[in-house]
C-alpha cells in the first residue's frame, strides 16, 4: 500500500509520506544514503524493456521528438539514461528536482512539452504510475499507460489507453505516424 502511494512521485513527497510514519534522518542524509545503495544497483542491474527500446527506436527513425519527464532527481535520471544507452535518444529530459511541483501536478509535463516546442495536447505521454497518469492528464496530454508486473491496470485508470506492453505499431498510430 505504501509503494502505491509513493511510486512515481518526487523524493520530497516520498520523504514527507514516510516522515509522517517513522523518524527519518534529514532529507539530504537519507538521499545520500539511498543513492549509495541504489546507484551501484542501477549500474549492475538496470535493463530496458525490449518493447520500450523498440518503440523509442521506431519513433527516432520516424523523426518524432521525444522527452523524458521523470520524478527522479537529475543525477539519478542521467545515470539511468547513461547505463541504459538511451542518453542520446531524447530531445528533452526533465528531472523531478527541476520543477517546483512534482507529479501528480502537471508542471513536469508542461515543461517537457515546452522543451519539445509542442502544445501539451499535441503530445502523448507514456506512463506507468498513477501519479504520472494524473500529471500528464492535468497537463492536457493523452496518456498511454503501461501496466507491468507490480502496477495493476486499475491503478492506471485515468489513462486513455492501458496496455501490458508497448506495441510499436499502436504507438505509431497514436502519434499519427500510421493511420
Amino acid at each position: 500500500e505504501d509503494f502505491a502511494q509513493i511510486i512515481g512521485r518526487p523524493f520530497e513527497s516520498f520523504y514527507d509520506y514516510f516522515q509522517a510514519r517513522v523518524a527519518l534522518p534529514a532529507p539530504q542524509d537519507l538521499m545520500a544514503e539511498y543513492e549509495t545503495v541504489l546507484f551501484p544497483e542501477l549500474r549492475r542491474e538496470l535493463r530496458v524493456f525490449p518493447d520500450a527500446r523498440n518503440a523509442i527506436d521506431s519513433l527516432i527513425a520516424a523523426g518524432v521528438p521525444q522527452a523524458i519527464a521523470s520524478s527522479s532527481h537529475r543525477e539519478r535520471l542521467d545515470l539511468m539514461l547513461d547505463v541504459s544507452g538511451l542518453a542520446q535518444s531524447f530531445a528533452v529530459t526533465i528531472a523531478g528536482d527541476e520543477v517546483e511541483r512534482g507529479k501528480p501536478h502537471p508542471d513536469i509535463y508542461l515543461l517537457a512539452a515546452e522543451g519539445l516546442g509542442r502544445e501539451p495536447r499535441q503530445c502523448l505521454a507514456v506512463e506507468d504510475t498513477s501519479a504520472g497518469v494524473q500529471s500528464a492528464r492535468a497537463a492536457g496530454m493523452k496518456v498511454l499507460a503501461v501496466s507491468r508486473e507490480v502496477r495493476s491496470a486499475d491503478v492506471l485508470a485515468g489513462a486513455d489507453w492501458v496496455v501490458e506492453e508497448i506495441d510499436t505499431e499502436q504507438l505509431e498510430r497514436l502519434t499519427g505516424l500510421r493511420s
